[in-house]
């Protein structure tokens, strides 16, 4: 459970990457995202090799449900795009 990139703070959309080697298999990823003003973006790339970065696929997701699901509620609720 260890933090791989941290890109707190208010700025523009910038990308920030991290690198980390993963065995196959599964493994648990977390992202908690904050928006203050200014435009929204977030996306999650992977770069095999010496690639480019590309969209991590969705095949490649699965969702586990935790102990904080039930107290967060569903989160969709209560995004709104406007």
């Amino acid at each position: 459970n260890d933090l791989l990139i941290d890109h707190d703070g208010r700025h523009s959309a910038i990308g920030k990457t991290g690198t980390i080697a993963l065995a196959a298999g599964h493994h648990r990823l977390g992202v908690w995202y904050f928006q203050s003003t200014g435009g929204r973006a977030l996306s999650l790339r992977v770069r095999r090799e010496d690639g480019p970065f590309e969209p991590v696929p969705d095949a490649w997701f699965s969702v586990e449900e935790t102990e904080n699901d039930a107290e967060l509620g569903d989160a969709t609720d209560s995004v709104s795009d406007s």
